[in-house]
C-alpha cells in the first residue's frame, strides 16, 4: 500500500496541463510551420530579412517545444539553463556556418561561379577541324 501512495505522490508533484494546452500548442506550431514554409515564396530580394525571420521563428518553436511537450518549465532550473546554453550554442554555430555561405559565396572562385548556381551541363567535344582520312581497301598484293 505504501508503494502505491509514493508513486501517487511522485505524480503529484508534476503539474497537470490539460488537453487545452497542449492543443493550443500544437495550432501555435502549425501556424509558424506554415509561415516558415511560406517563407519559400516570398521576394528574393528579403534575403537578410527571411533568415532572421526564420531563425526567430525556429526558436519560439523550440522553447514551445522544450517548454511544454519536454516539461522543462516544470523541472530545476540548472537543468534548463544547461538545456537552453546548448541551443543558444547550436544555434549560433547554425548562424555561423550559413552566414559564412552568404558571406563567403563567391571566394576562390573568382567570381565566375557562385554556391547557388545551377549544375552546370557536360561540355560537347569540340568540332572537328579536320576530315578523317579516307582509308581505302586494296585488292591484290603488297
Amino acid at each position: 500500500m505504501s508503494a502505491v501512495g509514493a508513486t501517487h505522490a511522485h505524480h503529484d508533484d508534476h503539474a497537470d496541463h490539460g488537453d487545452g494546452l497542449y492543443w493550443k500548442t500544437f495550432v501555435a506550431l502549425a501556424i509558424l510551420t506554415a509561415v516558415e514554409v511560406s517563407t519559400e515564396w516570398w521576394p528574393e530580394g528579403l534575403g537578410w530579412i527571411t533568415t532572421a525571420a526564420l531563425i526567430v521563428m525556429m526558436t519560439i518553436k523550440f522553447i514551445l517545444v522544450a517548454q511544454i511537450f519536454m516539461h522543462l518549465r516544470d523541472d530545476h532550473n540548472l537543468l534548463g539553463q544547461l538545456f537552453y546554453f546548448g541551443a543558444i550554442l547550436a544555434i549560433a554555430v547554425f548562424m555561423g556556418v550559413f552566414g559564412s555561405m552568404r558571406i563567403f559565396e563567391k571566394s576562390g572562385l573568382g567570381g565566375e561561379f557562385t554556391f547557388n548556381d545551377p549544375t552546370m551541363q557536360r561540355p560537347l567535344p569540340p568540332p572537328p577541324t579536320d576530315p578523317p582520312p579516307i582509308i581505302r581497301e586494296t585488292t591484290g598484293g603488297h
